[in-house]
């Protein structure tokens, strides 16, 4: 249904798909309070679900990952970020706490900021880098269009002396990224695709960027 709608003109996109998520929100909300629970922990990306928790007096904290957008969830977010709401609420970067802020209206530090975190045990004990004639960047996570693969790619283009590697993304996306790549004529790039989790410290141990 969103795929649908968002393809419509955005005079008529906007108000439906507004209405798509208050109606699934406040199923969400309901059957999340019917089930019961000590703590509800919400996303920024359901604003009305949180709301209609805290509302019913159960205690929620709220977790953001971007800065608000649309008139209605940022009403909804200024509502749950206000001191008289009892949500806790935190980002995952520092300047994102201060865009949130300016957005809400906020004063310094309203936001909390707790940082994604990582398995430390897991870059314990890698093999040591090894020789090499040339330099090597890796990136290693999501292919989604928002991540900046491309500009990567484009940098690569001019980094002649420099390997690059991509490991990550579905095989649509690696299908994608490498027909971006081949069309500007990069060839110091591959892609490694999908790998196991142990695998992600190893790549990132054996590159210099």
């Amino acid at each position: 249904l969103p795929y649908f709608i968002w393809r419509l003109p955005g005079v008529l996109n906007r108000p439906l798909m507004n209405s798509v998520n208050l109606f699934f929100e406040r199923r969400l909300a309901k059957r999340a309070v019917e089930l019961g629970a000590d703590l509800y922990f919400s996303r920024d990306m359901t604003p009305h679900a949180a709301l209609r928790i805290s509302d019913s007096g159960e205690p929620c904290v709220l977790e953001f990952h971007q800065k608000p957008s649309g008139a209605l969830a940022t009403r909804s977010l200024r509502a749950l970020t206000s001191v008289n709401s009892g949500v806790y609420s935190f980002a995952v970067t520092r300047l994102l706490a201060q865009d949130i802020g300016q957005v809400l209206g906020l004063p310094d530090g309203a936001i909390d900021v707790h940082h994604d975190g990582v398995d430390l045990e897991m870059y314990e004990n890698l093999p040591p880098q090894q020789t090499r004639s040339k330099s090597v960047v890796t990136y290693a996570g999501s292919l989604q269009s928002n991540r900046g693969v491309d500009i990567l790619i484009e940098a690569a283009s001019l980094c002649h002396g420099v390997d690059f590697r991509i490991v990550g993304g579905a095989s649509s996306e690696v299908s994608s990224m490498r027909s971006f790549a081949a069309n500007r004529g990069v060839t110091n790039i591959s892609f490694i695709g999908q790998v196991p989790p142990e695998e992600v410290p190893v790549h990132l141990q054996t590159s210099d960027i």
